[in-house]
């Protein structure tokens, strides 16, 4: 089912819309996600990350679907955990996901 804005409605709507997608085109990328547009060019296909810590979030390509994401995350996450055990991390810091 689609709903549309009554009479006049519309009218009032359409510059809302454009002008949040104005915003949007302008607004400016972290430093980490300008690194990973960088790394997906250079890579000459789809990248999909995230990069979260306690303070902020990045991503790229939040909104899509990458079939072995949840495969690659235990991958990175055993290679991780495998590090301290191995003295190549002496000080490591687990944050819980909210």
């Amino acid at each position: 089912m689609v709903l549309m804005p009554r009479g006049n409605q519309l009218g009032t709507l359409v510059p809302v819309v454009l002008s949040l997608l104005l915003l949007s085109s302008l607004a400016q990328s972290s430093p980490i996600e300008a690194r990973l547009a960088q790394i997906e060019a250079g890579a000459k296909g789809h990248l999909g990350a995230a990069v979260i810590t306690p303070h902020s979030g990045h991503y790229s390509r939040r909104n899509e679907r990458f079939s072995l994401q949840s495969v690659m995350k235990m991958m990175v996450a055993m290679a991780a955990l495998d590090q301290p055990t191995r003295m190549l991390w002496f000080d490591i810091q687990v944050y819980p996901v909210r």
